[in-house]
């Protein structure tokens, strides 16, 4: 296993799929999800990388193929004109798109079952997450329920700020009775750096949450007690005399940047701080 695992969430960076070389590597131009550094290692790799690089591409072909279709096709009754320019939000209620939209999440079911997994490349990762939100940009009523999806893969990639704006959206603006989730001027996915130590069960009271959701708030809160704990043993070693400089170290060190957005004093938590939402 690659020894940087550890470093991405248990995400491999951006290398080659078999000896882990960085530098001059190249996609598969079969799956286009992982990468190698040259024909030798490919073929050396090709029994293990076979089944899911011809699942990936077999995937990635009918997606292909379904949008190719989608734009050529005439437009109808039951599809407008322009539809990826002019219909941006309203896909799934455009019949003609469902064939795209559903081969559009094959794919990235074709990636996350592939690679996906501990170990995987982060850029597969990456590539699905890309996926899942412009296909929520496409379809606003995400009709196939992409929403229980992305904060999982935003917290594989480290980016748990982002998870935590995107599920307080849905549990605030996204359940507000008078949302008119068919007026693309109103605002989508919009928060925006939302406090991730406040407690979940004052702002959001009254929400119905996703259990997904609700699964990845409660995991991004343990991460912060840890991360706060570290501060606080650091503390309590130095019997309390570390410099502020060393805290702000240890807190850079620690799992994720997001208490620095968040406009709190973050040393202060580790202090002890009763007022945490963790």
């Amino acid at each position: 296993m690659n020894a940087d695992v550890g470093k991405l969430n248990g995400l491999a960076p951006r290398s080659c799929e078999l000896c882990h070389k960085k530098e001059g590597v190249a996609r598969c131009s079969a799956c286009l999800a992982v990468f190698y550094c040259g024909r030798e290692c490919q073929v050396k790799d090709r029994d293990f990388h076979k089944t899911p690089c011809t699942l990936i591409k077999k995937n990635r072909l009918r997606y292909e193929s379904e949008e190719k279709k989608l734009r050529e096709m005439p437009s109808g009754p039951f599809l407008p004109e322009n539809v990826f320019e002019d219909h941006v939000g309203h896909f799934w209620g455009i019949l003609e798109t469902r064939p795209y939209i559903r081969a559009r999440y094959a794919l990235v079911d074709a990636m996350l079952i592939s690679y996906g997994t501990a170990g995987g490349p982060v850029d597969v990762v990456q590539m699905s997450l890309d996926h899942l939100l412009d296909m929520m940009r496409l379809c606003r009523s995400d009709n196939l329920g992409l929403r229980e999806l992305i904060p999982a893969l935003y917290i594989r990639l480290g980016k748990d700020q982002d998870a935590y704006d995107f599920m307080k959206w849905y549990a605030t603006t996204g359940q507000k009775m008078d949302y008119n989730w068919g007026d693309m001027e109103e605002p989508f996915l919009d928060t925006k750096d939302a406090d991730v130590l406040e407690a979940p069960v004052k702002s959001w009271k009254g929400r119905v949450l996703d259990l997904n959701h609700v699964v990845a708030v409660v995991l991004i809160k343990v991460r912060i007690m840890l991360d706060l704990q570290v501060i606080q043993n650091a503390r309590i070693a130095d019997r309390g005399d570390n410099p502020e400089e060393t805290i702000k170290i240890i807190g850079g060190q620690a799992r994720q940047p997001y208490y620095f957005v968040t406009g709190r004093d973050f040393a202060s938590r580790a202090a002890g701080d009763s007022t945490t939402g963790c």
